[in-house]
């Protein structure tokens, strides 16, 4: 739903559930979007509902951290230097859809 909510908006989706498994870091990036020379990495929370918080709340420092080195790898192995990098966030409560954009 979301990497449709992105395309909707003019974005190209580059990967979907992109992982990296080495000794150094095990991370995964939900969804990698572009749009001209930005790089969108978007981490998707979804719940049934919204009866234990905010789906967002599940964002730790921790995750972000993991985020940041994950789409340096990424980067790195498709040799997308030159791109502006941001970070997304996206809240899927049953059907409804919140984006926050470069929120980390």
């Amino acid at each position: 739903m979301v990497a449709r909510w992105y395309e909707q908006r003019g974005y190209e989706i580059v990967a979907l559930n992109w992982s990296v498994r080495t000794r150094e870091i095990r991370g995964e990036i939900d969804i990698v979007a572009r749009m001209k020379n930005q790089l969108v990495v978007c981490e998707v929370k979804a719940r049934a509902s919204s009866d234990f918080g905010d789906p967002l709340e599940a964002i730790t420092e921790r995750k972000q951290f993991l985020l940041r080195r994950t789409a340096h790898e990424f980067i790195h192995a498709h040799q997308l230097f030159y791109m502006q990098l941001r970070f997304d966030a996206a809240s899927v409560v049953g059907a409804q859809i919140e984006v926050l954009f470069d929120v980390f």
